[in-house]
């Protein structure tokens, strides 16, 4: 059964700095002589997470999905305005698992600025039970996919944080707490740390945190990992692929390696763009393809949440023939540079004057240094024979001429996870043989 395999894997750090700025007193020296454990007996649990958070309903999922997928949109905006001729691949369900840690801590201005960036809502005791409930549901029961999730934090040896913050990250993100030593072992951190990614991505990532990426005043790293590993429901012929033609731009045009079958699978067509869901085995997730018109600007008005959802919920059962290319997409960014969250309106996290993050520590000494994030998107052929035939059936469910759906100018990437409608991992491919 020779199947195309699709692995997609992807990675966020997320460091949270000292302020260098003098701090008072007061804060000088509860940082210096309280140790880790002493945290609990400064607790403001009520204030954090109410009771009210125990419970919600599963249509409030979706809610919560709605507001990620319009954040992945809005992010992919300003990584499109940034990089025009790369390929982009970036996992935004990571970037806010990472972010909500994060928002769990911070108060006042810089909760705001957060929670308009990233649309978490007003409710922050329903949000993260939402978050909650979202995890638990993306990693339950036995799947025929590989899909791998994991959060970290680490914390300079007896830094305290406040029992409230902790408890709250065990309960809704069951994330574990590693102490190591940024201040006299910045280096033996920074492997610590890559080796724990490395390990989570199944070793696709292995030098997520670079040489200056920590420093003796980092005080806590917030790590998110996900990795996903699938085989089409309805799986390529290998021999079927051939070498074809793809236009990055009026003026350039690359050879690459063009997967072909025949199937049925949901399609849907808008004035801007057509849209096709490749199942996996199992149908929970879709690789969905977004292809913009061949005409000036489609590709820009394609770059929206609404453009996707509006396709997603059209589409509908067809006889199509695809042509996809084979591609591998890397990419990492500092997404704390002014042209990404700050341009969404994310400033004050990362202004040490300004940011307040003393729902982690009771006071305002905590600013994000950097936002850090990897991925990887790879599209390949591998497995056994037998699963061929399933295409070959497929094929011969109708005798009418397929429509054609061919992937052969820059598009839009998404791995989607229908049961909650959570965009996983999105992108745009600019050219695939890159």
């Amino acid at each position: 059964m020779l199947r195309t395999l699709s692995k997609i894997l992807g990675v966020l750090a997320l460091l949270s700095i000292l302020q260098a700025a003098p701090q008072p007193a007061e804060a000088r020296e509860a940082a210096a002589v309280v140790p880790a454990a002493a945290a609990t007996s400064v607790t403001s649990a009520a204030s954090t997470v109410p009771a009210a958070a125990a419970t919600s309903d599963s249509g409030q999922a979706v809610g919560l999905s709605a507001s990620n997928n319009q954040f992945a949109f809005e992010l992919l905006q300003q990584l499109h305005k940034a990089n025009p001729q790369e390929n982009i691949i970036y996992s935004p369900f990571s970037v806010s698992t990472a972010l909500s840690m994060t928002y769990a801590g911070a108060r006042a201005n810089t909760a705001g600025q957060m929670a308009a960036t990233l649309h978490f809502g007003p409710n922050e005791a329903l949000f993260h039970n939402q978050f909650q409930a979202l995890l638990t549901q993306l990693e339950s029961g036995s799947k025929p996919y590989t899909l791998h999730l994991a959060n970290a934090v680490w914390l300079q040896h007896n830094y305290p944080l406040e029992q409230s913050y902790r408890s709250l990250l065990d309960h809704f993100y069951q994330g574990s707490f590693q102490q190591v030593d940024f201040i006299r072992a910045t280096e033996a951190a920074r492997l610590t740390i890559n080796h724990w990614v490395e390990d989570k991505t199944d070793r696709e990532i292995k030098e997520l945190l670079q040489d200056n990426d920590l420093s003796p005043n980092t005080r806590l790293v917030l790590t998110n990992a996900i990795y996903f590993k699938g085989l089409w429901a309805l799986p390529f012929e290998p021999r079927a692929t051939t070498k074809d033609t793809f236009k990055v731009t009026a003026d350039q045009k690359v050879t690459v390696d063009m997967m072909n079958q025949a199937g049925v699978f949901k399609a849907a067509a808008h004035e801007d763009g057509d849209l096709l869901e490749l199942p996996y085995t199992g149908e929970e997730l879709a690789l969905v393809i977004l292809l913009p018109k061949d005409q000036p600007g489609a590709l820009e008005k394609c770059l929206t949440n609404g453009q996707l959802q509006t396709l997603l919920d059209r589409a509908a059962p067809k006889k199509i023939e695809v042509y996809l290319p084979k591609f591998k997409a890397d990419a990492r960014y500092y997404l704390d540079q002014e042209k990404y969250l700050p341009a969404l309106g994310m400033t004050d996290a990362f202004n040490p004057k300004a940011a307040d993050f003393s729902g982690m520590t009771g006071y305002k000494n905590l600013f994000i240094a950097h936002v850090i994030h990897q991925a990887m998107l790879e599209v390949d052929e591998a497995g056994s024979k037998a699963a061929a035939a399933t295409a070959v059936v497929m094929n011969t469910k109708s005798a009418s001429r397929p429509q054609v759906f061919r992937v052969d100018r820059p598009f839009i990437v998404a791995l989607y996870y229908k049961p909650a409608r959570t965009i996983l991992f999105l992108g745009r491919i600019n050219n695939p043989a890159a």
